[in-house]
């Protein structure tokens, strides 16, 4: 009879009766219909860190929830609910935590790392002085002794930077250390004879090693050019008695580092030079 009564049923009581078994989900179920879900999806990607810290806090409150109105504990006394809550919430964060601090390092230590590491802290700026030369510059202030050298500076690896700071010292080999003092330029170039030969020599303003590498030395460049300083008279004869070396120090922009070049003053390529 039942069976004939539910064949004798109208279609709309049938529907009805279709609908009430999907009945609307409760709050505490679908949070945890949802908390699978999740659950689920963190399984197939793997989420940034906070993403995931924010999950673990999700895990954690609907765990507690259904572990208070669940099927089979609802009936559990309080205090064992909390014990249990407390240990596995413990054992959540214990698994999670080291988790998270490796993926920490990967994603927020060690790119920053490896960017500082990997940017030099100073150029290794290479190079070497050419030729040395002594002179008697005259000016308005009468005949200065003076040393020019030429050479060349070199950034093979970077990073690009610019040079300041320049000074020229002469160094002798009971390691006395005499700093001339910088000269400006003149409007023109400075040139003169060598002794009383034909033979000219030339520092042309264009390559005067300050103003020319005031500007940025690339990766992979070199600049040409030369330096100038005053010295007394007897501290240049004594430097090429005592074949001293000549220093020229400078600064790189980018971290403030000193760097020198060097070369002996060999009493071969001494020259003499003279003003006209």
């Amino acid at each position: 009879m039942g069976k004939g009564h539910k064949k004798g049923w109208k279609k709309e009581e049938l529907s009805k009766a279709n609908m009430s078994k999907h009945e609307k989900l409760s709050l505490g179920d679908s949070l945890n219909w949802c908390a699978l879900i999740v659950g689920v999806f963190l399984m197939i990607i793997n989420p940034p860190l906070a993403l995931k810290i924010v999950g673990l806090v999700f895990v954690c409150l609907g765990f507690t929830r259904l572990l208070w109105n669940s099927y089979w504990t609802y009936e559990w006394p309080r205090s064992r609910k909390l014990v249990i809550a407390i240990v596995a919430i413990g054992v959540l964060f214990a698994i999670s935590i080291p988790q998270f601090a490796n993926q920490w390092q990967i994603e927020y230590r060690l790119p920053k790392a490896e960017l500082i590491e990997s940017r030099p802290r100073s150029p290794a700026l290479g190079g070497q002085l050419n030729a040395i030369a002594s002179a008697t510059h005259y000016d308005v202030m009468g005949p200065m002794p003076v040393i020019f050298v030429t050479g060349i500076i070199t950034n093979p690896v970077g990073p690009p930077t610019g040079l300041v700071d320049w000074r020229m010292g002469i160094r002798t080999p009971d390691s006395q250390l005499i700093w001339g003092k910088g000269l400006p330029l003149s409007v023109k170039d400075q040139h003169g004879s060598v002794g009383n030969t034909k033979l000219r020599i030339n520092f042309p303003n264009s390559d005067y090693w300050p103003s020319k590498t005031e500007r940025s030395i690339e990766i992979g460049g070199a600049v040409n050019g030369w330096f100038w300083s005053s010295f007394k008279r007897s501290d240049i004869d004594n430097a090429y008695t005592k074949r001293g070396d000549v220093i020229v120090e400078f600064k790189d922009i980018v971290s403030g580092a000193k760097h020198t070049l060097s070369k002996k003053l060999d009493p071969g390529i001494h020259m003499d030079y003279y003003q006209p």
